[in-house]
């Protein structure tokens, strides 16, 4: 069962996600270029990630930035798409809703900005949880 999972957000919650998705084989990136280079690393190995977790906000690379690129490097290489969770303290308007809708096998959960990051953390990692088992059923 492929538990691989990327995650680019605030370091704030990298951090407590780290501890809270221990369970994972989990890899952190600090930035949207750093999380596109470990996707590629990944996707050129036997070991794709199961599910890409992504803030829209990130520095060098924007979330939507990396999704896209993502999205091109899986249609060169004939790749299925990875499942794409978007994390982000913001909700989905039409725009994001739009975007998702075009890059597919890409969800939303909103990450409340306000609450304390264990708190966060303890959300993502419901969800992340919920995911891989929905994947693992499909």
């Amino acid at each position: 069962m492929n538990t691989r999972v990327l995650l680019a957000g605030p370091a704030p919650l990298l951090e407590a996600a780290t501890s809270r998705l221990g369970h994972l084989d989990l890899t952190c990136a600090a930035d949207g270029a750093a999380l596109f280079e470990a996707f590629v690393t990944e996707a050129r190995s036997a070991r794709s990630p199961a599910l890409v977790v992504i803030d829209l906000h990130l520095e060098r690379i924007s979330g939507p930035g990396v999704i896209q690129a993502i999205r091109a490097v899986e249609r060169a290489w004939s790749r299925r798409p990875t499942p794409i969770l978007i994390y982000a303290a913001q909700p989905a308007d039409a725009e994001l809703k739009a975007f998702i809708a075009s890059v597919g096998q890409t969800v939303h959960l909103e990450r409340p900005g306000q609450a304390p990051v264990v708190d966060q953390a303890a959300r993502l990692q419901v969800a992340v949880d919920r995911l891989l088992t929905q994947l693992r059923g499909a």
